[in-house]
């Protein structure tokens, strides 16, 4: 779903759409307002899970949004 972003130390950030496994591993991950059809910022680091984000605001807590670029 969109655009993959990429950052230093193996980060990774890609939009996806929780239905299926995004969902419950949003809603395992602690995220229990993950609604299906919503949309959450997936954030890795060399293929392991980091964390979800809602929005800006809640990835810069994860990542510094100045060192992401496209893949």
């Amino acid at each position: 779903m969109g655009e993959v972003l990429v950052g230093p130390a193996g980060i990774r950030v890609r939009q996806v759409e929780l239905v299926g496994w995004p969902l419950i591993f949003a809603r395992m991950a602690g995220d229990r307002d993950a609604v299906p059809g919503e949309s959450r910022l997936l954030v890795t680091r060399h293929g392991y899970f980091v964390a979800f984000a809602r929005d800006a605001a809640e990835l810069a807590e994860h990542v510094d949004l100045a060192e992401l670029r496209p893949a």
